[in-house]
């Protein structure tokens, strides 16, 4: 998988979100297109609202419970490494990297957006428990390849954010082979995070709704709408089809409801797999 020649524009578009959304370290990767992009969905959300789906209407505050879902995680288990692939133009490798000095953080994607994360890195002093390789999740080779690799006694975490959606099943079902096998040379407490953004609750009847999908199918080159597994139960079974021996899904309805927005209306369904 080769991926766009150039940074893709959804990575501009969430880092500027999680600069808007004040993440540590967020302003080291802000851009003049993504600032451009992410005021133009604010005035889409602002003035198109009484005709999109709910959950559109809050995009970005969705956006922020799931990136903050991710760090609760990280959180509450404090691995001994994490592997976040395709990271893209996210601050969180860095952020957590300086907060734990034990933790080894190895961040991955595709050759354009490590060069592109490389060089607003290049003026920082980057803590040495905090890699940054290329790679693809899709290679037969991607164990292998990778500089770092998880030993039986250290815990792991590997996070997908964002990225699931963006594939057809085959490649679904290739990436999560790939964890499993990673997931295995590790100690059994090891977990996978991602998120899984359900047909049923992001294709609905509004037509500004699925004007969204198609528009965000042009900006990546790939058609979402078809990438999109039925349901959390579809998810959950393709899951355990790859390998995972346990699919549960951490709490996002206290989270939402306290920061005022409908449990019902969110796009995305997080999980959290063991091996």
């Amino acid at each position: 998988m080769q991926g766009n020649t150039r940074v893709g524009p959804t990575a501009l578009y969430t880092a500027q979100a999680w600069r808007a959304g004040s993440f540590e370290n967020a302003e080291h990767f802000d851009h003049r297109l993504g600032r451009l992009m992410y005021t133009a969905g604010d005035m889409v959300q602002k003035y198109l609202g009484p005709v999109l789906p709910t959950y559109m209407k809050d995009f970005h505050r969705y956006l922020f419970i799931r990136h903050r879902a991710f760090e609760e995680r990280l959180d509450a288990t404090v691995p001994d490494m994490v592997i976040e692939v395709a990271a893209g133009l996210s601050p969180r490798g860095l952020t957590y990297a300086r907060r734990w000095a034990r933790t080894r953080y190895l961040e991955l994607d595709l050759p354009n957006m490590v060069a592109a994360k490389r060089k607003r890195l290049q003026s920082l002093r980057l803590p040495p428990n905090y890699h940054l390789a290329e790679t693809d999740i899709l290679a037969r080779d991607f164990i292998e390849r990778l500089p770092l690799k998880p030993t039986p006694d250290q815990t792991l975490m590997v996070i997908t954010e964002g990225l699931m959606d963006y594939l057809n099943m085959a490649e679904k079902q290739r990436a999560w082979e790939n964890i499993v096998a990673l997931m295995k040379m590790a100690a059994p407490d090891s977990r996978y995070l991602m998120e899984c953004w359900p047909r049923q609750r992001v294709l609905p009847a509004s037509p500004a709704g699925r004007l969204g999908v198609k528009g965000v199918s042009m900006l990546v080159g790939r058609r979402v709408d078809e990438n999109l597994h039925e349901n959390r139960k579809e998810a959950e079974a393709a899951l355990r089809q790859a390998g995972f021996a346990t699919v549960s899904r951490p709490d996002l309805v206290s989270p939402l409801r306290d920061a005022g927005l409908d449990p019902h209306a969110c796009p995305f369904v997080l999980f959290e797999c063991g091996v």
